[in-house]
């Protein structure tokens, strides 16, 4: 499975590394756009995987 939870909010290069991603035959199943996104989508999605940049807003030790 290639699954991926995708948060980079505010990264220019977002969308130029989601087309490589899926050229690569990955498939984004959710953008989010903070932490609380990324947990409710991992929640649904318990088998993907997880792109997180470091300066999404609300994230914490506790999420990761």
């Amino acid at each position: 499975m290639k699954r991926i939870i995708w948060c980079t909010p505010g990264n220019p290069r977002e969308a130029s590394w989601i087309t490589e991603v899926t050229r690569l035959g990955f498939t984004v199943v959710r953008r989010c756009v903070e932490a609380v996104d990324v947990l409710a989508a991992a929640s649904v999605e318990s088998q993907a995987a997880v792109v997180l940049d470091i300066d999404t807003p609300r994230l914490s030790a506790d999420v990761i």
